[in-house]
């Protein structure tokens, strides 16, 4: 999960091509000199952090709590029931599972949004400009599938 949220995820987002457009840049980014006594976190990362994170939370209480009522045929305890009977799986890893697949996916697509860090509401402008961002991706994307698919036993 660390590899997805911070390394991995810094490099694919740090690796955007750089826009020689002086115009742009001065938009973008409004050079100028930073006070120590500005907040570290700007009103524009906020807009886009608070929402993010109160959709993560949301999604994932829904379905903690109201998942083995969506998914499953019969309900069980989430704090008591065992993950495991034996060798076999419960519904309650199951639904764990499916927790932490939600969490991890919700994470890779807010990586799109991401990658725009200005006022700007197209978050699929020059999207195919950076190859290093998809080779990322994509891979993460493979490991959190070959963490579903052959981590069964």
């Amino acid at each position: 999960m660390n590899l997805v949220m911070d390394v991995l995820a810094a490099i694919s987002i740090c690796t955007e091509p750089f826009d020689s457009n002086p115009k742009r840049e001065a938009e973008n980014f409004k050079l100028r000199r930073i006070s120590r006594t500005e907040p570290i976190f700007t009103d524009e990362m906020w807009r886009n952090i608070l929402p993010m994170a109160i959709w993560q939370i949301l999604v994932l209480v829904v379905l903690m709590y109201a998942g083995q009522l969506i998914y499953f045929d019969e309900s069980f305890n989430i704090i008591t029931t065992p993950v495991r009977q034996g060798a076999v799986a419960t519904d309650k890893l199951r639904l764990n599972t499916l927790c932490f697949n939600t969490y991890m996916l919700m994470n890779l697509f807010n990586m799109l949004n991401c990658r725009v860090n200005t006022n700007e509401l197209n978050i699929f402008q020059n999207i195919l400009s950076n190859k290093y961002f998809w080779i990322v991706l994509l891979f993460e994307f493979g490991v959190q599938v070959a963490f579903i698919w052959f981590t069964k036993s």
